[in-house]
């Protein structure tokens, strides 16, 4: 299930890509303008180590060291503590390392799903575990009706939101839904999943002659150049178009607001918050050799939580803050497993 756990894994919550099947499934509106940033730049943090003003413990996986360890770096003063438990996300609620991303998770902590079984010879299906998080035992176990490869995308109060996966990796249409109080299995849309309302999609805008790509499944794939956003409704609204750049975002807590990357070929970086549509303001960026302190910054890993927005650096650790200044918080580097609680 190595494929399955890496589509997880890449949607875990607070941070943005292309909704999955976007591109087939959202359709650019009748009029959408390219928004400039504001030409105000805004006061960023130096490259010195800063000192948060409050106390908490951020859960961590530590990268710096062969294989991939589980920690917790404890703020004010930033130090770095091995856990050894070999977890994915720390779940608060039940005070434990999980095998799974966050999304995996109920709302409330107590229970997490995962995908396990699949087998071709013999032929077996993959099974959808609803797990008790406090002590690992299985609740209830569904199998799904054929013996292609499913992952977990998705738990939420509605319930466990199943998808089938490619064996590049990649998501293919097909929705199923898991009642974990039942186990009853519901096929929902012969489409591909998308994000439920209130939550963000990228989408690759076909107005955009000089897309960027990814070529980590071996097969380049078009990238979003374009933030929409899904109303209660169902409606969705664009917030940023920058065509011929890859936008990837996070989202803050609270009120609709995002921090973005928008990144063009491996060279030029740029970072915005966004406060609404065509409302945005730059806060940084660097283009080829150019000098920067925030060349360490690994915009694909990150966590928001009450504090702001958690990202990573190949050696350290920083925090967003929704006024949009941008801190070097812990000079260890490791990706956010957690809030900082």
């Amino acid at each position: 299930m190595k494929n399955a756990l890496a589509i997880v894994v890449l949607l875990a919550a607070g941070c943005g890509q292309a909704g999955v099947g976007s591109e087939h499934q959202v359709t650019a509106p009748a009029v959408v303008g390219t928004q400039a940033p504001s030409a105000k730049a805004w006061p960023l943090a130096g490259l010195t180590l800063s000192t948060v003003d409050f106390t908490c413990r951020l859960p961590v996986l530590d990268f710096t060291s062969p294989g991939i360890s589980d920690a917790f770096i404890e703020f004010p003063a930033a130090t770095f503590t091995p856990a050894g438990v070999g977890g994915w996300h720390y779940d608060w609620a039940v005070g434990r390392w999980l095998p799974v991303a966050r999304r995996d998770a109920s709302p409330d902590g107590r229970r997490y799903a995962i995908a396990r079984g699949r087998s071709l010879s013999p032929p077996s299906p993959t099974r959808i575990h609803i797990v008790d998080a406090a002590t690992g035992a299985d609740i209830r176990v569904a199998s799904m009706p054929d013996n292609g490869e499913y992952g977990v995308i998705d738990f939420t109060s509605s319930g466990v939101t199943v998808i089938p996966v490619g064996q590049d990796g990649a998501p293919e249409a097909g929705v199923w839904t898991l009642n974990p109080d039942t186990g009853t299995l519901t096929k929902t849309s012969d489409g591909y999943y998308q994000p439920p309302v209130g939550e963000w999609i990228g989408v690759v805008d076909p107005r955009d002659p000089n897309h960027q790509f990814s070529h980590s499944t071996g097969v380049p794939v078009a990238q979003p150049d374009r933030i929409d956003r899904r109303g209660a409704t169902g409606e969705t609204t664009t917030w940023m178009y920058k065509p011929g750049w890859w936008l990837y975002w996070f989202a803050f807590g609270g009120s609709p607001l995002l921090l973005v990357e928008a990144s063009r070929g491996t060279s030029d970086y740029e970072y915005f918050l966004v406060s609404g549509p065509g409302r945005s303001t730059r806060l940084a960026g660097y283009s080829g050799p150019e000098l920067s302190p925030y060349r360490d910054l690994v915009f694909t890993t990150g966590m928001a939580d009450e504090h702001g927005i958690w990202l990573s650096g190949a050696a350290s650790i920083y925090l967003v803050r929704r006024d949009g200044s941008i801190l070097l918080v812990a000079g260890h580097g490791g990706v956010p497993a957690g809030a900082c609680a």
